[in-house]
C-alpha cells in the first residue's frame, strides 16, 4: 500500500538528475533459496553491473548457489558481477546505501533496487530507461518504478479494500491533473523497492536511505524526501517485474481453505516499528501521509495476528516494536 496524501511539489529545473546513464542492480540476499538464481540471472542480462549483498550470516549458501548457476549458465556476462557480504545481517536499508555509494564511486547514473524474490521481466529495465529519458525534459525525475506483479495469486488478503481505495484517490488526482499520467507511466506518490530504478544524484541529494530503518518502510521514507525536493516519481506500465512479497500460507477460513500472505514474527517486529519510525519523520508538516503510511500497516498487522499462527509471539513482536521506536531517533524530517 503507497501512501497516498502527500502534495504534489513543483519542479525545480536546477535539481534536475542526470539522465539514467549506466544501471548498477543492487540485488539484496539473505539465506536465499533457487529463487535467487533467476533474479541474478534477469539482472545480469539486462543492467550493466550487479552487486550481489548478502545480509546472510553465513554466505556459503549463497555462494553455491551462485556457483550452480554459473556452471549452468556461463554465457550470462559474469564480469558484471560485484559480490560483497558483511558476514551479519545489516538490514536492507543499510545494504541499499551500500549499494548507492557503490554506483557514486563507480559513476553509475542509477541504480536498480531488487529483492531476492523478485524477476525482472524481459526488456523491463531497458523500458524504465526508456521513460526515464522521455520524461526528463518535462520532470525532474527522481526514480521509476517496475510494475510489481505477484508471482502468487492470494485468496484472502485484509488491504484488499484499501488498495481499491488508493486506485480510486490516484485516478481523482489524475483527472485533476495534480498528478502525470500517460500510456506509458503513472505518477506515483511513493516507491517501492523492488524494481526501481533510482538516479544516483537525486537520492544523494534527497539523503540516501535511512540509518534509523531496518528493513520496513525505506521505500516509503526515500519517496517522501525526493518528492519533498521537488522530485517525480513515476510507474512504468510496460515494464514488469515479478515479486513474491512473503510467504504464501494456507489457513482455513469460514470453514474453506485460502492462500494467504504470511510473514514471521520477526518481520512483523520491524514492519511495526520502522514504519511507526517513518511516520515520525513526516508528521509534522504531512500528518495525512502518516496516517496513510500507519493506517495500511496497522490493517495489515492485525490481519496478520487474526488470521496466521504464532499469534502470542506476533503481539509480543508489536508491543517490542512499538517500545523499540519510541526509544529510535526519527532522524531528520523530510523538509
Amino acid at each position: 500500500m503507497e501512501c497516498l496524501f502527500s502534495q504534489s511539489v513543483p519542479v525545480t529545473a536546477d535539481s534536475l538528475p542526470a539522465e539514467p546513464g549506466r544501471v548498477l542492480a543492487v540485488l539484496v540476499a539473505y539465506r536465499p533459496g533457487p529463487e535467487l538464481a533467476e533474479g541474478l540471472s534477469a539482472a545480469l542480462v539486462q543492467a550493466d553491473g550487479v552487486l550481489l549483498w548478502d545480509n546472510s550470516e553465513d554466505p556459503g549458501p549463497t555462494n553455491r548457489l551462485v556457483a550452480t548457476l554459473r556452471e549452468r549458465a556461463p554465457e550470462l556476462p559474469w564480469d558484471r558481477l560485484l559480490r560483497k557480504s558483511p558476514g551479519r545481517n545489516e538490514g536492507l536499508s543499510a545494504a541499499y546505501q551500500a549499494g548507492l555509494d557503490e554506483a557514486a564511486a563507480q559513476q553509475f547514473g542509477s541504480v536498480l533496487l531488487l529483492d531476492q524474490d523478485s524477476q525482472l521481466a524481459g526488456g523491463a529495465l531497458e523500458e524504465m530507461r526508456r521513460q526515464f529519458g522521455r520524461l526528463r525534459p518535462q520532470f525532474s525525475v527522481g526514480a521509476v518504478n517496475a510494475r510489481n506483479r505477484e508471482r502468487v495469486t492470494l485468496e484472502l488478503n485484509p488491504k484488499t479494500g484499501l488498495r481499491r481505495l488508493a486506485e480510486s484517490h490516484y485516478e481523482g488526482a489524475y483527472r485533476a491533473r495534480r498528478l502525470y499520467r500517460d500510456e506509458f507511466v503513472r505518477e506515483r506518490l511513493t516507491l517501492i523497492n523492488s524494481g526501481l530504478l533510482l538516479s544516483v544524484p537525486a537520492a544523494k541529494e534527497a539523503g540516501g536511505f535511512a540509518a534509523e530503518l531496518f528493513l520496513d518502510a525505506v521505500d516509503y521514507d526515500l519517496g517522501i524526501r525526493l518528492r519533498a525536493r521537488g522530485f517525480h516519481l513515476f510507474e512504468a506500465v510496460r515494464a514488469e517485474l515479478w515479486h513474491q512479497q512473503g510467504v504464501p500460507t494456507r489457513i482455513s477460513w469460514a470453514g474453506r481453505s485460502k492462500l494467504v500472505r504470511g510473514y514471521s514474527p520477526n518481520r512483523t517486529y520491524h514492519l511495526v516499528r520502522d514504519t511507526t519510525v517513518c511516520a515520525r519523520r513526516c508528521w509534522r508538516h504531512d500528518r495525512r501521509t502518516a496516517f496513510a503510511i500507519l493506517g495500511s500497516m496497522w490493517i495489515g498487522t492485525a490481519g496478520a495476528v487474526a488470521l496466521l499462527p504464532e499469534r502470542g509471539q506476533r503481539v509480543r513482536a508489536i508491543v517490542a516494536a512499538l517500545a523499540g521506536s519510541g526509544r529510535t531517533p526519527p532522524g531528520p524530517s523530510a523538509r
